[in-house]
């Protein structure tokens, strides 16, 4: 009786833990909002630089992580709401919003799909947010004057690929993990990719990283269709 009084204790210290990581979590996350909110406001005011776009695409950045990490403490508290979701549409005002980004680091950013309207269930905020991380992510290392293209497949995959430098095999296990980093200078902390791993995970999809036909890096999001 000791040791299972013992057990049960430890496991409620466990529990415990976790509820206040998640609460701590989404605590964060929202109170940064604002000051990235003013940081961005306060980037668009200065003169037209090439800074000024760098540090724009790094606030977006910011912006994006902060709103994945609400969306994940809203699904895993079982608060978010499933829709039936048109993954065309979806990917293509995402596409325009994250576009001027794009432009305003040198790349071109293009939009095709397989068909006219292919529908999923799920969050759709959550699943916007994961894929404008993935198009500024291939905005950041893509390099200047990347070709990136998202595609909507008709079957329920999302791709997004760039004619970057792509991300070697032996890493593309590992760059899901959190706070993982391909090379210590790299930018980020290493959390996004593992956001938008855990929003699929949560729409009971899957997400790799494959060869680009460009010879960059291509993200893929696989989510089951609806009718």
């Amino acid at each position: 009786m000791p040791l299972m009084r013992a057990i049960n204790a430890a496991f409620q210290r466990l529990d415990e833990g976790i509820d206040r990581q998640h609460r701590f979590m989404a605590d964060a996350a929202h109170e940064l909002r604002t000051p990235i909110a003013i940081l961005q406001v306060n980037l668009e005011m200065l003169p037209e630089t090439v800074d000024k776009h760098r540090l724009l695409v790094n606030a977006a950045r910011l912006g994006s992580m902060a709103d994945q990490l609400l969306d994940l403490q809203r699904m895993n508290l079982g608060s978010a709401t499933f829709q039936r979701i048109d993954l065309v549409g979806l990917a293509a005002r995402v596409t325009a919003d994250v576009a001027p980004l794009a432009t305003a680091a040198g790349d071109e950013v293009s939009f095709q799909t397989e068909a006219e309207q292919v529908y999923v269930m799920g969050d759709g905020d959550a699943l916007s947010r994961a894929l404008s991380n993935l198009i500024q992510n291939a905005i950041v290392h893509g390099g200047e004057g990347a070709q990136i293209r998202v595609l909507v497949c008709s079957d329920g995959r999302l791709q997004v690929s760039d004619s970057g430098p792509g991300i070697d095999p032996a890493d593309r296990e590992e760059i899901f993990e959190p706070f993982h980093r391909v090379a210590p200078r790299q930018h980020g902390a290493g959390l996004g990719l593992s956001i938008v791993s855990d929003i699929v995970r949560h729409h009971q999809g899957s997400v790799s990283v494959l060869e680009a036909p460009e010879g960059g890096a291509l993200f893929e999001l696989s989510l089951p269709t609806v009718s």
